[in-house]
């Protein structure tokens, strides 16, 4: 962009008006070209900007047209796991919700079912998923196990990690 010769104050030292006003022109047309992507000018004297190409609702101004974008980049975005400025889908947090509480039932007893970060089924027990705060018999509580396969039902299925055993009953 040029900048128009003021000149040092004696009369005739700047740009003339003719060349001024060239510099004026062409520094519009840089600008209407770097914020709208489009060359006024090139064949006419007079052109109006034309905003009905934007990807927006909102055409009355390019900021109206900008704000608008701005808030759809702050509505729903699943791809991310969080963030500060995104919300996710219904769905999305249904997802997420049910992944981090699914619930088991083992032979009659309720766990909670935390699946390993490789397995892709998240209704259906799964090698290396892992069941949490449940109670396994009577008297055994297990805080921890991980399924190694087979029979959910038998014991030697999980690999226990942590477990109260031995619990007196009332």
């Amino acid at each position: 962009m040029d900048k128009i010769n003021l000149g040092n104050g004696t009369q005739g030292s700047g740009d003339t008006g003719l060349v001024g006003g060239g510099k004026i022109n062409a520094n519009y047309i840089a600008l209407v070209q770097a914020i709208l992507g489009v060359t006024i000018w090139s064949n006419s004297t007079s052109e109006n900007l034309d905003l009905t190409t934007l990807n927006t609702t909102d055409k009355s101004s390019l900021k109206a047209a900008i704000n608008e974008l701005l808030e759809r980049t702050k509505l729903i975005d699943d791809s991310l796991t969080s963030s500060v400025f995104k919300t996710w889908s219904v769905d999305k947090i249904i997802a997420y919700v049910a992944s981090e509480f699914l619930s088991i039932e083992i032979g009659s007893n309720k766990f909670t079912l935390r699946k390993h970060p490789n397995n892709t089924s998240s209704t259906t027990l799964e090698v290396n998923d892992m069941i949490c705060s449940g109670w396994w018999s009577t008297t055994e509580f297990w805080k921890f196990a991980v399924y190694v396969g087979g029979t959910v039902t038998d014991v030697n299925s999980w690999n226990v990690i942590d477990t109260i055993e031995e619990i007196p009953l009332n």
